[in-house]
């Protein structure tokens, strides 16, 4: 059988975990913590990879849009004409609510 996914984590109860680590551009620019951890509530591998397997999606296709903003507003801790903080500040809650 294959290494489990690195997204994937198994807690002292049996309950699988996903994580990602957080790019640096976002974490500078939003706060953001490092590592962003959910849980998939399930017990089952299976499950759990189909659950993180959209988790991952989901994710990377948020990071990249914002990370094209934040590119797009200079250097890091300004934020230009691209977006607003607080519109940024709410992206950022999506993702640490």
């Amino acid at each position: 059988m294959p290494a489990q996914p690195s997204y994937l984590s198994l807690n002292r109860h049996g309950t699988y975990y996903f994580r990602i680590v957080t790019p640096k551009p976002l974490r500078v620019a939003l706060g953001l913590p490092r590592e962003i951890r959910r849980s998939l509530k399930t017990d089952s591998l299976k499950q759990a990879l189909r659950r993180a397997r959209q988790y991952v999606a989901r994710y990377e296709a948020v990071f990249d849009k914002v990370l094209n903003v934040v590119t797009r507003a200079g250097p890091p801790g300004s934020i230009g004409g691209a977006c607003s903080r607080p519109h940024l500040r709410c992206i950022a809650d999506c993702f640490h609510p």
